[in-house]
């Protein structure tokens, strides 16, 4: 089957339901953009209060201060992570919002509302970041309402290290190379596993882009689908109308014939090259042409099988049959499929 013929008839395929590909893009693309502006709503409904709150606090100036800590072999303690984890426990947050002064345990639990849960990609509004080069960590906050309240939280978590009642810092030593100060110290560029403003724009509800974005992901996937339907119910027909509706062998001549626009008939077509016995089979009678219904009905072996196939009449059943028969016979097989 030669893949030119097929591209060309998938062309003619498209070109022929055209309409109906574009009505089912249309009305996937509205589907699909009228769910996700449905489930944005709700979603958003759900969480409103949440999402508000983290809109504020990731608005402001973190808190932030930055040390080196060592074991007592030297080498440097490179576990950031430990930190933040154990300085967002319960009984560690309610000991440092009595001394700072300031509540921030609504932060974290709305962090976990929204599902901007601490994983290696994002570590929320307390963080403790260590540069990969230095070995330097940075404790961000970013969980009150404003800048002077950050700050003061990271007061009070400076002087909670160095106070010694953190267990698994017993034995390290630890090096503090500035004092907590409001202002962002990390590039944001590089660093991005941290809170800020766009790590809430998942859960802002639908906007235009995002809208525009799912309708045109709709198209493509509208259009996919509907050519996917239609080429099933195609191949689901008992008459052929494409040439991807049949197979034919490589060495067998195929040939789609345009009747409307060819400026070679249908009988020279088929009379060319000239032979001394040609057996001409159709499923239903052609104009001009002498022709056969089925190749069982043939009396001598011809010099050529030429089998006519008309668009939208000519069933899979008898040309099927009829190739059956055409591979009994050690004539060249010619196809014709007339459009």
């Amino acid at each position: 089957m030669s893949l030119v013929t097929i591209m060309s008839e998938l062309l003619r395929f498209l070109k022929d339901h055209l309409v109906k590909v574009f009505i089912g893009a249309i009305v996937v693309a509205i589907a699909i953009t009228g769910g996700r502006h449905y489930l944005g709503q709700q979603h958003f409904g759900a969480h409103q209060e949440a999402y508000r709150q983290l809109k504020e606090v990731y608005a402001q100036e973190p808190a932030e201060f930055q040390f080196v800590m060592t074991n007592e072999d030297g080498t440097v303690f490179s576990n950031s992570f430990v930190l933040d984890e154990y300085f967002s426990q319960p009984l560690v947050i309610d000991q440092v919002e009595k001394i700072a002064g300031v509540p921030f345990a609504q932060t974290l639990s709305n962090e976990q509302v929204l599902k901007l849960y601490k994983t290696s990609q994002y570590r929320g509004g307390l963080a403790a970041v260590r540069n990969m080069s230095s070995d330097v960590i940075t404790l961000r906050i970013l969980v009150a309402p404003t800048a002077e309240e950050n700050l003061k939280i990271a007061q009070t978590y400076r002087a909670y290290l160095q106070s010694g009642e953190i267990p698994f810092l017993n034995d390290k030593k630890i090096t503090f190379l500035n004092e907590p100060s409001i202002g962002e110290k990390l590039d944001l560029e590089t660093v991005t596993n941290v809170a800020m403003p766009e790590s809430l724009s998942l859960y802002a509800g639908p906007n235009t882009k995002s809208l525009i974005l799912y309708g045109a992901l709709g198209l493509i996937a509208g259009t996919l689908l509907m050519l996917a339907l239609l080429l099933l119910w195609q191949f689901s027909q008992h008459t052929i109308r494409y040439g991807f509706d049949y197979a034919w062998e490589l060495d067998q001549v195929h040939i789609l014939y345009h009747a409307s626009a060819n400026t070679i008939s249908l009988r020279e077509l088929i009379q060319t090259p000239q032979k001394v016995h040609r057996l001409v089979v159709a499923q239903t009678p052609l104009n001009d042409t002498e022709s056969i219904p089925q190749l069982s009905d043939a009396i001598v072996e011809p010099d050529e099988i030429v089998v006519v196939i008309q668009s939208g009449t000519t069933t899979k059943e008898w040309y099927q049959s009829q190739m059956v028969l055409a591979q009994l016979y050690r004539s060249p097989v010619k196809i014709i499929h007339i459009i």
